[in-house]
């Protein structure tokens, strides 16, 4: 029945059953029934009519009321939906903003400032705008402690704050997203390079008041990275990246600081991943070789032991120098491979001299992470153990910086002298041992630092360090090694000062080790 009355053409059907079909079909049944025989036309007018009002209007009156609930219906199904747009236009507005703002601090988030970074160039390569967009990429300094120390919720109070500082004091045309973690980001047109510094001091002056959060007063330093656009790139990923070595830069300068991009950065940075990458398959590969330094008695010059030197041959970069890598080895934690390596390829390289009659001391470098985190006395016993060597033959060289930490310091000393090896404080002079702590380590060398020996000469200041190196020394009970010498006459002083050996560029370079035999042998043939 709903199709008579809900659509134009059923209702025209229901129209002429009810008031022409059915009415006439009636009036016939009653002609018939009744057998009326009228003289006049009139009558059947009057019959035809009654029997159209009879039946018609109560159908017709039937049929309006069905199209107003039809108009009725048609008006709620028209309010629920207008309803239910509104809706899915409010939750399709909340889920824009979860998608382009951060849902702790209220900024653009990332992926909104990469939009508008783009629209900017755009906008300002179509209209030729001969101002630059500054790329602002900022962090806050030591943030983790805050979270580890006072948890994550004083930390999210920390940076809800920062979020309102950036945004009540920087000047309006300033752009305030929150990147990640602790990191924004600012976006500004500014006329010229200098402008990129001009509210350097302002900008970082932000940061310098305090926070007082839960009744605790927590002060946060920032440091940022500037790139430009289009000085250094179209592109916003670019820009964002450039931006990042810069804040890279300035972190690394001790943090607090404002730090524009320099093209150098991104060299230096692509260097070292490329460096950082190489590490994790350069000992599998051989990439590494060790090469050796002669260690001599000053006074004959005969050599009585070599100091291992790890090099790396880098398959595109060629020789690596180890100020190189080692320091990026100890931050990836691949000098505990690296080290391994090197003890292992030197105690073997010691067996075979021994074998060929040449009976020489190994000096190895370790690193303080190495000594930390691996077991270190263990590893070397076995070592040794593995090429049939006498410990006297093996001597382990560390930094001060190890020596912080003293009762750590002194278990592994203990542990390696129980070995039998020798233990030798490498650079020294330069760290952090104090005399108290030199006295309690079983410590057979001191190796004076090559920035003392090597500028005797030119700093007249370095001579009498170098003496008291050497009688402190003498009073400790512990030989000198003096590192860095490259002239004859430096060498004769030292001796006459009272250190006994020595290594540098005078006697060898670090060679590799048929150049070590070569070197005994001619000295055995004088």
């Amino acid at each position: 029945m709903k199709w008579f009355y809900n659509n134009i053409l059923g209702q025209l059907t229901s129209f002429i059953i009810g008031v022409i079909v059915v009415p006439n079909i009636l009036e016939e049944i009653v002609m018939a029934v009744f057998q009326f025989n009228f003289d006049s036309d009139i009558w059947y007018e009057i019959l035809d009519t009654s029997i159209m009002l009879i039946v018609g209007i109560p159908f017709m009156w039937w049929l309006l009321k069905k199209m107003d609930t039809y108009v009725e219906e048609m008006e709620r199904l028209v309010i629920q939906r207008r309803e239910i747009n509104d809706e899915l236009m409010e939750k399709n507005n909340e889920l824009t903003h979860l998608a382009y703002y951060d849902q702790l601090t209220g900024l653009p988030n990332r992926r909104k400032m990469h939009i508008d970074i783009q629209e900017r160039i755009t906008k300002m390569t179509r209209l030729g705008s001969p101002k630059k967009l500054a790329v602002i990429l900022f962090d806050l300094d030591r943030f983790q402690q805050i979270n580890d120390i006072m948890g994550h919720a004083i930390g999210d109070k920390v940076l809800c704050c920062a979020a309102e500082r950036l945004k009540e004091r920087l000047p309006d045309n300033y752009q305030v997203y929150r990147h990640m973690t602790d990191e924004f980001v600012v976006l500004a047109e500014i006329d010229d390079i200098p402008d990129a510094t001009m509210h350097k001091k302002p900008f970082m002056d932000i940061f310098k008041e305090s926070y007082n959060i839960d009744e605790e007063e927590i002060f946060v330093t920032v440091s940022a990275g500037v790139s430009l656009f289009p000085d250094q790139s179209d592109d916003s990923e670019t820009l964002l990246r450039q931006a990042d070595q810069a804040l890279s830069a300035a972190k690394a300068n001790g943090g607090d600081q404002y730090q524009l991009f320099d093209p150098e950065l991104a060299a230096a940075s692509a260097r070292k991943l490329k460096l950082e990458n190489g590490l994790r398959r350069a000992a599998e590969r051989n990439e590494f070789v060790l090469h050796y330094q002669p260690q001599v008695e000053l006074e004959s010059g005969r050599i009585i032991g070599v100091e291992a030197l790890a090099r790396w041959v880098h398959p595109e970069l060629g020789l690596i120098s180890p100020y190189e890598f080692i320091p990026i080895a100890e931050e990836t934690g691949e000098i505990i491979s690296l080290g391994r390596w090197v003890v292992k390829t030197a105690c073997k390289q010691l067996r075979e001299w021994q074998d060929q009659g040449h009976h020489l001391v190994m000096a190895i470098n370790v690193s303080p992470i190495q000594m930390k985190r691996l077991k270190f006395p263990g590893f070397v016993a076995s070592e040794l153990k593995k090429n049939g060597l006498s410990p006297e033959a093996l001597e382990i060289e560390v930094t001060e910086s190890l020596m912080q930490n003293l009762d750590e310091s002194k278990r592994i000393f203990n542990d390696l002298k129980e070995l039998g090896v020798k233990i030798s404080i490498d650079d020294f002079g330069t760290g952090y041992s104090s005399l108290s702590v030199l006295g309690a380590m079983p410590i057979d060398h001191l190796k004076i630092d090559q920035a003392f020996v090597r500028f005797m000469d030119t700093n007249p200041k370095l001579r009498p360090i170098v003496k008291t190196i050497i009688q402190l020394g003498e009073n400790l009970g512990v030989e000198l090694i003096a590192e860095g010498i490259e002239e004859q006459h430096i060498a004769e002083e030292l001796t006459a000062y009272g250190c006994r050996y020595g290594q540098g560029y005078l006697y060898s370079r670090p060679v590799p080790p048929e150049e070590i035999v070569r070197m005994i042998e001619q000295e055995h043939a004088v």
